[in-house]
């Protein structure tokens, strides 16, 4: 394959996804996005955090995916978060202060949240190579 083969390659997937961006891309990031809202809860379970009643029941079924956006005006990306106020604390730790805020100690989070993360990024990279794989067969690229 010459440059020249290349570069007619590169602007005919470029056009491509111009094209599809609008539909396909935003149902495939949100579809991984759901994918990932569920690795990350399974994470937070796997954690042994809280006994599964109250407040952290709350916790775990405050995970929630957002909407697709334009990320820096050029990636199409989708955040996958916990609206909870407590997430961020067990997610990061805290520390732990008296009434006469002394701080008395420090709580390590569990870094479900990121730990998700690593483990969905290998799934991510081989679900976007199979659908980018599947785009160019559709369109005979």
């Amino acid at each position: 394959m010459s440059k020249n083969d290349f570069a007619d390659f590169e602007q005919d997937l470029l056009a491509l996804a111009m094209d599809v961006k609008k539909k396909e891309s935003r149902n495939f990031i949100k579809r991984e996005g759901s994918e990932l809202r569920k690795e990350t809860k399974n994470v937070y379970k796997s954690k042994g955090i809280g006994t599964g009643q109250g407040e952290s029941k709350d916790v775990e079924n405050g995970f929630k995916r957002g909407k697709p956006y334009m990320y820096q005006s050029k990636d199409l990306s989708i955040r996958v978060y916990n609206s909870h106020p407590l997430a961020h604390l067990l997610n990061k730790g805290h520390r732990i202060v008296d009434k006469n805020k002394n701080e008395i100690g420090f709580v390590v989070g569990y870094n479900f949240m990121e730990d998700a993360e690593k483990r969905f990024q290998n799934k991510y990279f081989n679900d976007t190579q199979d659908w980018l794989d599947e785009l160019i067969n559709e369109h005979g690229l």
